[in-house]
């Protein structure tokens, strides 16, 4: 028997909503203040040069693309194999819908594996080679804009489900404020009033 584990990094603007404008006080930086803070985090989290290297691009350009991701996940898949592990591509995931996000197995060994050592190995590579950008690519700017639209296509919905838990939230709430309200229900009553459509 083979043990695998589905890694599915689930990340959205309701865990975690930055913003995406110039630094404060220079009207005219081109350096993108969310990949700034994910670069500093990397530099400081054992980040190989090349995820660096994908950090400070994506601060220079305001973005990371799929392409970049994709590198990043390569390397990724290259440790784990190195270390004796079994990474697979799946289909990729649209969550939300229109943004593609790399979706991936990990086959941890047979049943007789040390499952606390191979996930120990599976976190060493992930921080080394995959974490920043999967998190930067995952939390970017574009990937909460598609979010984003996403709840609003479900507003009715998402309103009418927060009125019947007893949440806080009208039809003139802006984005934010039903997010806060989703999160709010979901937290206190365990009912997520939003799903990716």
């Amino acid at each position: 028997m083979h043990i695998g584990i589905r890694i599915a990094v689930v990340t959205t603007s309701m865990a975690f909503l930055v913003g995406c404008s110039a630094r404060a006080g220079d009207p005219t930086s081109t350096v993108d203040p969310f990949f700034t803070q994910l670069l500093g985090e990397a530099r400081n989290g054992g980040a190989s040069a090349a995820q660096i290297a994908v950090l400070e691009e994506a601060a220079a350009a305001g973005k990371i693309t799929y392409a970049q991701a994709e590198v990043q996940l390569a390397e990724y898949f290259a440790c784990l194999e190195q270390s004796g592990l079994d990474p697979r591509r799946e289909p990729d995931r649209e969550d939300p819908p229109g943004y593609r996000i790399p979706d991936y197995t990990i086959g941890l060994g047979d049943e007789d594996a040390d499952l606390d050592a191979a996930l120990a190995l599976v976190d060493v590579c992930y921080t080394e080679h995959y974490d920043f950008v999967d998190t930067a690519y995952q939390l970017q700017p574009a990937a909460i804009e598609a979010e984003n639209a996403d709840i609003e296509s479900q507003r009715a919905e998402i309103l009418e489900c927060i009125a019947e838990h007893d949440g806080d939230a009208d039809p003139d709430s802006t984005t934010d404020e039903l997010v806060n309200a989703i999160i709010e229900v979901g937290d206190r009553t365990g009912v997520w009033c939003y799903e990716f459509s």
